[in-house]
């Protein structure tokens, strides 16, 4: 599971109003405002001790994508042609286009295009 970004500053007030000016559990505020339990006992911690709800991080965290929207969309265009190729043969199809990734990124970037690899069910003779 990958990192996410930081709780949006609205949504910080948001929790932070609901825990000053109601009678609702943290519970039933996070079920409310659709984040965990630790984040609205993290907002709370900091509220009772005056410290300031601003974000650490700046969008999100990791490693920066190798590819960019447009090779994204070549690998796509590529894989739609050749529906029934494998994702090595794929690979080396982009990569003699021009673009030199590996065989796991391939797979992702069709994963996020929802175009995933499927084997057909065997019947009986």
């Amino acid at each position: 599971m990958g990192k996410s970004s930081d709780t949006s500053p609205r949504k910080c007030r948001e929790i932070q109003t609901l825990l000053l000016h109601s009678t609702f559990s943290q519970r039933s505020i996070a079920v409310r405002t659709g984040v965990s339990m630790s984040v609205v006992n993290r907002i709370k911690l900091k509220t009772d001790r005056n410290e300031l709800l601003e974000a650490n991080r700046l969008g999100k965290c990791g490693r920066k994508s190798i590819t960019t929207i447009r090779t994204d969309r070549k690998i796509k265009n590529i894989c739609l042609q050749n529906r029934k190729k494998s994702v090595a043969h794929l690979t080396t199809m982009i990569n003699d286009e021009g673009i030199d990734i590996s065989k796991r990124t391939v797979r992702r970037r069709l994963a996020e295009e929802n175009l995933m690899g499927r084997r057909p069910i065997k019947k009986p003779p």
